[in-house]
């Protein structure tokens, strides 16, 4: 019989050319606390400055995991499990409440996001009972039972739980691992002695690791109070399994079986211990350590005629929908039909007639807001219909306008805080406007003078402000959907307390962008807001010929996000979703989708003729029943804040302000031709400056033919 050595070497194993990289590994895991200090109590007290002074009691839902909390309050999860004693996300889910640790810095913080937040500095056990019974026990196994009523999550953390030191913690641990080996190891020497006259001992077949291990040298540390056993041997007949830290035997008897079962279980919660070191290697190692003696056990129930005991509480979480989809059973085999299913209401408080149908959703709006609302959206009107004028007459090179869909920007720009981040497709002008960006700048912009921010190296309608907080717009479709998402995620991470506001139309819905930016926003948690303007065409192509479901807010249920449909010509709607919105993306971190049903009155862009696909009439009596700025002008006038009078004024002032800062932006010359070179490396290029002299040098030659009169001379 071979004799497996247990004695404990001193101080930390030397890693030869011969040692497996699993046992180097491993070895530098458990000395590393001799390297940085010469034992836990060292680490226990530097760890003990970082200690929390409050605690959030988190009522535990349904579908909350420690990846969810931890970034939701962007804790450690290792934290978590620390001050709670969990092992995973099953033990998490039978607790009613689960204790986050955070310092007072973190606290200020999450109280402006979480105004709701329970803070405790002594938490209460009372508050921690099991909430519901663990289907995956195993009744019929009275040591996998007992170990798990002593290792429960359900006990509720004190304070002398929640501040006590790496060092008991690892006490625990050793303590666990000692009494899995002596108990093992005494249950095979009393089975030797009773299966010595045995013809079928030999039954049973070797469990090992690979065989660098199997024929590697023993290692063991007293430093950490952990035995190293590496076995390469049989004991008459019943073979060994041991890696690190447990011995097992495996026999094909239904007793064995429920010790096997035990051990897996302690070699499962030994496994999660030394992972919060994240050792790689031990981790890979205990997984297979645990499908194998799994699959031992199957095969020792299947050889005796006995039930799978130990694997009947893991058939259970095989469950036929994977725990994540929450659904009744039924016997029908019946389609869902989209044609059937009921449409999403469109929330409205401002009917066409600018009456208010439920007071108790009117905004608290005063005149004078009402007025500047009302001023910014027919100023863009103006500032369209001059500089549409202006592209016809070859002054500027493109255009879009923005008729029909003033409510949705200023009724969303109103109900964000200034701060939070937009990016906008390319009709979002009067968030800019609402915000305060500047005529001369909307029309330096669109001339691409020396005065605009892009230098003329953008398209019109290109607008950006940094000031605003406004990203400068792309032409590409959808690409500024998944870049919203990054920033949201950013802004999560640094709990400004702000969001980050998207625009598209329906059009843009279609891209495989608007796919991926849904998709993660869900599972990332981030607090951005899609607002999809649905005006029925993208460009030429209706909305029928887009998409076969219920318009954009159908899809949001589907990527799990709060979602809401609105009369997007009411600015009052609009206004009061987004506004709802915004504080649920916030409280709860997470996507809200608005999709808000509106109508684009003009062409798409000076490059399209829409009476080519719809009829002129059509828009014509649709703009003068749903006309949004009609509709907020006849509210007003009810309410008194303003009448006839005043509007064939500030008509008249508006235009003769948008003229006056298009005479003056059309005098200034453009950037010089050399600026396209520019701004696109910190440092100009060597191919760049050559490119740059070739260019000069063409010019030079052939300025008859170039009118260098309109642009600044370069200083290069």
């Amino acid at each position: 019989m071979n004799k497996i050595s247990t004695e404990i070497s001193s101080g930390a194993p030397m890693a030869s050319a011969t040692t497996p990289p699993e046992r180097r590994a491993l070895s530098e895991v458990m000395h590393s606390t001799k390297r940085s200090g010469g034992n836990y109590g060292s680490l226990a007290k530097s760890q003990s400055q970082l200690q929390p002074k409050f605690y959030i009691c988190h009522k535990v839902q349904s579908d909350d995991t420690m990846q969810r909390l931890s970034l939701k309050y962007s804790i450690h999860i290792q934290e978590i499990k620390r001050v709670n004693k969990l092992w995973s996300d099953a033990e998490l889910s039978l607790l009613e409440n689960v204790y986050i640790p955070v310092n007072s810095s973190q606290l200020s913080t999450l109280r402006t996001l979480y105004p709701t937040l329970n803070i405790v500095q002594n938490p209460s056990p009372a508050t921690n009972l099991p909430r519901k019974t663990s289907t995956s026990a195993i009744a019929t196994d009275e040591p996998m039972s007992s170990i798990r009523r002593s290792d429960s999550s359900t006990s509720t953390p004190t304070m002398t739980t929640i501040t006590s030191s790496y060092e008991d913690y690892f006490s625990k641990i050793d303590r666990q691992i000692q009494t899995s080996k002596q108990s093992l190891q005494s249950f095979d020497v009393d089975k030797q002695r009773s299966k010595t006259q045995s013809n079928d001992i030999n039954s049973s077949s070797l469990v090992s690791n690979n065989d660098n291990n199997s024929n590697s040298d023993e290692s063991n540390s007293s430093q950490n109070g952990r035995t190293t056993l590496w076995n390469n041997g049989r004991h008459k007949g019943i073979h060994h399994l041991s890696d690190n830290s447990v011995f097992v035997n495996i026999t094909t008897t239904n007793t064995r079986e429920k010790h096997v079962s035990a051990a897996l279980e302690r070699i499962r919660k030994e496994r999660d211990d030394f992972d919060e070191f994240n050792s790689r290697a031990l981790y890979g190692l205990c997984r297979s350590l645990s499908n194998q003696i799994g699959k031992r056990c199957q095969s020792s129930a299947t050889t005796t005629g006995a039930s799978n005991v130990a694997f009947e509480g893991n058939a259970s979480k095989m469950s036929f929908m994977s725990g994540h989809i929450k659904g009744a059973i039924t016997n029908k085999l019946e389609f869902i039909r989209p044609e059937n299913a009921t449409p999403i209401p469109i929330y409205q408080v401002l009917d066409s007639d600018g009456v208010i149908k439920d007071q108790n959703h009117a905004p608290d709006f005063t005149d004078e807001h009402l007025v500047k609302m009302y001023k910014d959206m027919t100023l863009l009107n103006v500032l369209d219909r001059i500089l549409y004028e202006s592209q016809r007459q070859g002054r500027i090179s493109f255009y879009m306008t923005n008729f029909g869909e003033e409510a949705t920007h200023i009724g969303s720009a109103a109900a964000l805080n200034p701060k939070d981040l937009v990016y906008g497709q390319y009709r979002e002008a009067g968030v800019l406007m609402y915000r305060g960006f500047k005529l001369n700048e909307f029309i330096d912009q669109c001339f691409g003078n020396a005065r605009a921010s892009c230098k003329g190296i953008q398209m019109p309608v290109h607008y950006g402000s940094t000031d605003l907080s406004f990203v400068t717009i792309s032409s590409t479709l959808a690409t500024q959907m998944p870049q919203a998402v990054g920033s949201a995620y950013a802004y999560k991470r640094a709990q400004n307390g702000l969001c980050v506001v998207c625009y598209f139309g329906e059009g843009a819905a279609s891209e495989g962008d608007a796919h991926a930016a849904l998709n993660f926003s869900a599972t990332l948690e981030v607090p951005v807001l899609f607002f999809c303007r649905n005006n029925g065409y993208a460009i030429s192509t209706t909305t029928v010929d887009q998409y076969r479901g219920d318009g954009i807010a159908s899809r949001g249920p589907g990527y799990g996000m709060a979602t809401i449909r609105v009369d997007g010509n009411d600015l009052f709607a609009v206004y009061n979703a987004t506004k709802a919105a915004r504080e649920l993306a916030l409280n709860e971190m997470r996507p809200v989708l608005i999709e808000a049903m509106t109508l684009r009155v003009g062409h798409h862009s000076t490059s399209d003729d829409s009476s080519a696909y719809r009829s002129v009439d059509e828009v014509r009596s649709r703009d003068k029943k749903d006309n949004p700025t009609l509709r907020l002008r006849k509210f007003m006038s009810q309410r008194g804040c303003w009448n006839e009078e005043k509007d064939e004024q500030w008509m008249k002032d508006s235009q003769k302000m948008v003229m006056e800062a298009f005479a003056n932006c059309e005098k200034v010359k453009r950037a010089p031709i050399t600026t396209m070179f520019e701004n696109i490396f910190d440092k100009m290029e060597p191919h760049l400056q050559r490119q740059m002299k070739e260019m000069n040098e063409h010019v030079r030659q052939n300025h008859d033919h170039f009118p260098l009169s309109l642009y600044e001379q370069s200083s290069t």
